[in-house]
């Protein structure tokens, strides 16, 4: 699997593709503005950005692991996969929307430039037909994350 951004929300692929890399520290803005972006879509009457993020529960269950609990695996939820094409609606909906009016959204540049990206990402995956979730990076412990947050 590739991923695309670091440090927030960031593009998972179900396979890798040929020139698909972490290309850059972005998608904080997704992450912290989750909430007012997820109303922009549904206001547009777009599906929320929110109900692309998925994880993969063993690395979940790492994660845990390393911070010292057992995780019961039966407890997390599996890992869901979704068509590139339909991000792609959602995500170029918005962008659509906010290069006209940035109204309703805290620091739209920094969210115009995550969806960028996750848009360039996205035509790619769409391209070879890959499917996608968003997902975040976990840290490798809680003092990191405090670090990055």
């Amino acid at each position: 699997m590739d991923e695309v951004m670091s440090n927030g929300w960031c593009v998972i692929l179900e396979r890798e593709i040929d020139g698909v890399t972490v290309t850059s520290t972005a998608g904080r803005s997704l992450l912290y503005y989750q909430r007012q972006i997820d109303e922009l879509a549904e206001k547009l009457g777009l599906t929320p950005i929110s109900t692309f993020f998925s994880r993969d529960p063993n690395e979940i269950a790492d994660y845990l692991r390393r911070q010292g609990v057992e995780p019961d695996m039966d407890q997390l939820p599996e890992e869901e996969w979704f068509e590139a094409i339909e991000g792609l609606a959602t995500v170029s909906g918005l962008l659509n929307h906010l290069r006209a009016d940035t109204a309703g959204v805290p620091e739209p540049g920094k969210i115009i430039a995550d969806l960028d990206l996750v848009q360039q990402t996205l035509a790619i995956a769409a391209e070879h037909t890959t499917r996608f979730h968003l997902g975040r990076v976990l840290p490798e412990s809680i003092e990191e994350m405090r670090k990055t947050d």
